[in-house]
């Protein structure tokens, strides 16, 4: 199992003592709930390894006799 660290961060005591009471009345906790954001956060902002280049590349040898056929018209 990954070892967690500690983190500091900025926020308001009342914005703080609000986000934990929300927390222990769904059963959870802060650190819990923090952790769930990031993931989901990385998970939607995840760059894409695509690459548009390889892509084309790949397609036109996929499909190079259809290629072929269309230039000669």
């Amino acid at each position: 199992m990954t070892r967690l660290k500690n983190k500091n961060f900025k926020i308001k005591e009342s914005t703080w003592n609000e986000f934990k009471k929300n927390c222990e009345d769904i059963g959870s906790n802060a650190s819990v709930e923090i952790r769930k954001f990031i993931n989901k956060y990385n998970k939607k902002h995840k760059k894409s390894n695509f690459n548009i280049d390889k892509a084309l590349e790949d397609s036109a040898k996929e499909h190079s006799d259809i290629l072929h056929e269309l230039a000669k018209r």
